[in-house]
């Protein structure tokens, strides 16, 4: 079928689509036609009588008409025009409603004959004038300077039908050719929207305007004089012969030049379309390609947030030239590397000996070798100091996961159905969901290498399922190898061996030359004023009695460079044996420090081990320098503290970066271990103030936080502030208390009886709005205060009875408006609920950091709370945050399909066209997620428009398809089926 033929044809399905206006139309004709006869006359005045205006003034009637080929041939057929027919196309604007012509057609229906021919013909007139009327839309200027003037075009054509009616049979002909044209006037009007871009196009509508002019021109004539009056109705023949016969003549010409454009229109358009078409489908797979990049890039941040890089580029730093070829050049390795079947190699040793070294050795061996051959390498380095232990087994698999997909140019259809599928059900994958996922994407690699180092470092509960993955994933078939590090530990030993994996044991022998290389290079740098001979000495026993632990060498190393040298010869005689006797020896060491430097040293290790979260190395400077804060206070200017006075006072068992996002580690795993089970070490007495017991930590950090959010100093930058941590958890570290002590008592006394102004700023910095007016954090909602009751239920310390009945005050009950927002965020639905009963309450409230109490609740995951702002009236809409935007688009935004459900399931409120309407992008992702869980994608918007129909004129190709693949209905309508997008579809 030719392409204007098909678009002639959308045309039609058009005049379908718009029944309902149509009947919404004539439903009102009744009380319209009484109105039009109530103020009959008047009107006939008025048409008689035109508002006075100079006639040169039409012309710019339609001068801003939106059809710019339609106005071009409006300009061109107005000069052409004789003075009298210019008048004439001015004075007949003020009757130009299609309702007010069927008003004229039905006043002659004088007889069922007559009813029956002006019926016949009236909606294809009115189907006409309707076409017509969609010309003249954007007629601005003529509109507002005379508000009677609407459409002068349709003026005329009513003008001749006045006419023509009084002579049936030449109505009848007459309303055929008008039928003719109203076929072809909406397909032109969908043409002109493309013909702004397409010159030869725009030049060919230009003719079909000019000829559908032209017709109106003529057909005036059979029924007006020259001087505008109407000709007398003499006999039908001479009405045949003198009117009517010419201007058939002269119709068959315009038609025929009509279709003879019509006929390059088709030829032109099919051009335009083919390159539109190709147009379009580069766009589609640029955005196509650009969606799938995104969504890559959201999977790789959902399966995992964690990067064993920066402790593989640390084991890098550490690794000292020309050592470690003794593992590339072992038999069992070379055997292992080479393997075409799945086998792993559990390399064990004791704790120092440079497991982790050689784990990074053969990481980048392997990395650089999958440069050249196609196969992945994922690697994770387990660290015992990790808060999560829980979630480790889940978390390591995860990780393996999204490097095996970084290695993927395109992410396999099974990995986006798993993303889905999780993401729609708000559920996070289980430990067996993963290795499942896993096992399926080494089937899109010829090989992977996997490197684990440190999985002694793991507890034993949790250590067991990391195991079994291993196991499961080394099967006979699977294209799976694995480098494992650790420490001898029986359950490793037992189910490796069950599984015939093979062992590598790094001897003391292994590693003698690679220590002897180490010890060298560090004497001759760190110890080079001391004498030849001695130096050679201190090589030669350090090497010897490492035992092939380099942390060991390390160690004594740091501490004969100390010594003076007169006294070396006698520190070497009493090298302590192993690292359990070194940490002896240097909390000893702590322990005769200053009391000041002492002190320090406590605290450091107490926020290096102890927190509910790891710190970074910002945050962990600036909580150990509370002293120096408070002495701030006091009038005295303190120089913070540095990093290198940190690893002095803790003699170097702690790393800090100068990086501040860097967390905090010790040297070693084996540090922690030894300063978490300090009591089955022989720990001597003075050195006990250095581990205390978990109820002791608690305490300790419960204290040290609050005094951290009561002093009054300047805080510290806001990466680098203790500040939120303290404001976070300082509730969690007192749950965690089965006795509060006293200090702490009294720092809580101090708190809600003396410094009450104080808990707002807790909850501030505890759910900052916004960092940008930092350190004067926004609470949510903007509440002046906060009494203690409610300060109390937000964190949860309404649960310590001692707390409770010490602060609490049963008499109030009174909850102001601007503690909505806080009880939205926190689940306190009775309060919540409380608020919102007052008078006057301003649920959609938006406070200094863009958000409204729904925005809250939705971030916090509060499904009973959504409910409840939504039943009581919150906009869903309302678009208040600059940089979440509206709440919908906040719940999208973070993908938790229970609260997205809070949202879909009220087909009250809730609206997929209004949700698209409010996209400043094209984002299928977001549609998706609500599509997957439950839009309607069918569901019109209060302006009857479906979500296809608005993402269509909006040209969001992507959500479009996106659409019609779930179901859309895919009726264009007069609004979209102009686009370029709307002829496609």
């Amino acid at each position: 079928m030719p392409f204007f033929k098909k678009l002639r044809a959308k045309a039609g399905n058009f005049k379908a689509s718009s029944k309902r206006e149509y009947k919404t139309l004539h439903s009102n004709h009744d009380a319209l036609l009484t109105q039009d006869a109530t103020v009959s006359d008047s009107s006939c005045s008025k048409s008689s009588n035109p508002p006075s205006f100079d006639p040169s003034e039409t012309k710019w009637i339609v001068v801003r008409s939106t059809n710019a080929a339609f106005q071009e041939a409006w300009d061109m057929h107005w000069q052409e025009l004789t003075e009298e027919e210019r008048i004439a196309w001015s004075r007949d604007r003020a009757e130009i409603s299609p309702l007010k012509v069927q008003k004229t057609v039905e006043s002659l229906d004088k007889s069922h004959k007559e009813r029956a021919i002006t019926r016949q013909w009236a909606d294809k007139t009115l189907r006409f004038l309707r076409a017509v009327e969609t010309l003249m839309a954007g007629a601005a200027i003529g509109i507002q300077q005379y508000p009677d003037v609407s459409s002068i075009v349709v003026g005329v054509i009513r003008v001749i039908i006045n006419a023509a009616v009084r002579y049936f049979e030449y109505y009848e002909k007459l309303t055929v050719m008008l039928e003719r044209l109203s076929n072809d006037l909406e397909v032109f009007d969908l043409y002109s929207k493309r013909s702004r871009c397409e010159p030869l196009l725009h030049k060919t509508l230009v003719a079909v305007y000019g000829d559908i002019l032209a017709f109106c021109r003529h057909a005036r004539r059979v029924f007006v004089n020259d001087q505008g009056k109407e000709k007398s109705q003499g006999a039908l023949l001479v009405f045949l012969k003198v009117q009517w016969a010419p201007f058939e003549e002269q119709f068959g010409r315009i038609k025929s030049d009509l279709e003879y454009h019509i006929r390059n229109l088709d030829k032109i358009t099919s051009a335009i379309t083919l390159t539109s078409t190709l147009d379009i489908q580069e766009e589609m797979n640029r955005r196509r390609s650009l969606e799938r990049k995104n969504e890559r890039g959201n999977f790789l941040r959902w399966i995992s947030e964690e990067d064993s890089e920066e402790i593989h580029v640390e084991a890098r730093r550490k690794r000292h030239a020309d050592t470690g070829a003794w593992l590339f050049s072992n038999d069992k390795f070379e055997k292992w590397l080479s393997a075409d079947n799945s086998n792993h190699l559990w390399c064990f040793g004791r704790a120092g000996i440079g497991k982790s070294i050689l784990a990074s050795m053969v990481i980048d061996h392997l990395v650089e070798l999958s440069t050249q051959q196609n196969f992945a390498v994922v690697f994770a380095y387990l660290k015992g100091e990790d808060t999560d232990m829980q979630r480790l087994p889940a978390r390591v698999v995860s990780m393996f996961i999204k490097q095996l997909c970084r290695k993927m140019p395109a992410l396999p259809d099974e990995v986006l159905d798993f993303y889905h599928k999780f993401t729609r059900d708000a559920r996070q994958p289980l430990f067996e969901d993963l290795t499942s996922l896993f096992v399926q994407c080494t089937r899109h690699l010829k090989k992977v290498f996997m490197v684990l180092d440190g999985l002694d470092e793991c507890p034993e509960e949790y250590r067991r399922p990391i195991l079994e993955f291993i196991c499961t994933v080394g099967t006979p078939g699977m294209n799976m190898q694995a480098f494992v590090t650790s420490r001898w530990e029986r359950d490793i030993y037992h189910i490796f061996s069950q599984q015939s994996v093979a062992r590598l044991e790094i001897q003391p022998a292994h590693v003698e030359e690679d220590i002897s290389k180490v010890v060298r290079h560090k004497v001759e740098t760190d110890l080079w004023k001391i004498s030849p001979d001695l130096q050679q000495e201190v090589i030669h026993t350090l090497t010897k009695k490492s035992g092939g632990m380099f942390l060991w060498v390390d160690l004594q190393l740091k501490d004969l460079h100390q010594v003076p040298e007169a006294d070396i010869k006698r520190q070497l005689a009493m090298l302590p044996t192993g690292l359990q006797a070194t940490y002896v020896r240097v909390f000893q060491k702590m322990s005769m420090l200053p009391k000041t430097s002492r002190s320090l040293a406590q605290k450091c290790f107490l926020w290096a081990f102890h927190t509910k979260k790891l710190l970074n190395s910002g945050q962990f400077l600036d909580a150990v320098s509370l002293e120096n804060k408070i002495q701030y206070c006091a009038g005295d200017q303190l120089p913070e503290y540095s990093i290198q006075d940190i690893k002095e006072v803790t003699f170097n068992l702690l790393q800090i970066y100068a990086f501040g996002l860097l967390r905090v580690r010790p040297i070693h795993f084996s540090v922690q271990e030894f300063f978490m089970n300090f009591k089955s070490a022989n720990i001597p007495q003075e050195c006990r103030d250095f581990f205390p017991t978990q109820e002791e930590a608690n305490a300790q950090l419960a204290i040290l936080c609050l005094q951290h959010l009561l002093v009054e100093a300047p805080p510290a930058e806001p990466l680098d502030s203790i500040l939120f941590y303290c404001a976070s958890f300082f509730d969690s570290h007192i749950r965690s208390l089965t006795t509060i002590p006293q200090t702490l008592m009294d720092l809580l006394d101090r708190l809600f009886r003396k410094e009450a102004h104080q808990l707002v700023r807790i909850l501030a910095l505890r759910w900052p709005t916004s960092h940008h007016k930092y350190p004067d954090v926004d609470c949510p909602g903007n509440p002046r205060s906060v009494d203690p009751n409610f300060f109390l239920r937000c964190t949860k310390l309404d649960t310590v009875p001692q707390i409770w009945s010490r602060y609490s005050d049963p008499e109030s009950h009174q909850y102001p408006q601007d503690y909505l927002h806080l009880a939205a965020l926190t689940g306190l639905e009775d309060i919540v609920r409380v608020i919102i009963s007052q008078d006057n309450v301003d649920i959609n409230r938006v406070d200094a950091g863009g958000f409204t109490a729904l925005h809250g609740a939705i971030e916090m995951g509060e499904c009973g709370v959504i409910r409840l702002l939504l039943d009581s009236g919150a906009d869903w809409y309302l678009d208040s945050s600059q940089e979440y935007g509206s709440p919908i688009q906040l719940a999208v935004m973070r993908g938790n399909p229970k609260v997205i459900n809070c949202f879909v399931e009220r087909k009250d409120i809730f609206n997929l066209a209004v949700f698209i309407r409010s996209m400043d992008k094209d984002n299928p992702k977001a549609v998706t997620t609500l599509l997957d869980c439950g839009a309607d994608v069918n569901q019109l918007d209060e302006t009857g428009h479906s979500p296809l129909e608005v993402a269509i004129e909006a040209g969001f190709v992507e959500t479009a398809q996106l659409l019609i693949s779930h179901g859309a209905k895919a009726n264009i309508s007069k609004a979209s089926e102009g686009t370029t997008l709307g002829t496609a579809i």
